[in-house]
């Protein structure tokens, strides 16, 4: 399963949480952080310029995500505040 995060530049530990669970509860797990990225994130990533407002730099990450060639067609997107809290074998 491929988690793909929209993320602003600048420090995130919400994100880190979200990604911990992530990897806890599901199995064979790739995380790709897409826009802008916390110092301590060293995993996939697709940068891209958070130059725009908030709403505009959120659809700027999101489309490009969506036509990535790195990035499966199909994808879980999520966000910093999403957690998954059990084991899950698929969604």
């Amino acid at each position: 399963m491929h988690f793909v995060y929209i993320c602003k530049d600048g420090d995130n530990e919400e994100l880190r949480y979200s990604i911990r669970s992530v990897l806890k509860n599901t199995k064979d797990a790739t995380i790709w952080v897409v826009g802008g990225k916390p110092n301590w994130y060293i995993g996939n990533y697709i940068k891209v310029e958070q130059d725009s407002a908030k709403y505009q730099n959120a659809l700027n990450n999101l489309r490009t995500a969506c036509l990535s060639d790195q990035i499966p067609e199909n994808f879980i997107l999520m966000n910093d505040d999403f957690y998954i809290i059990k084991k899950l074998d698929e969604i």
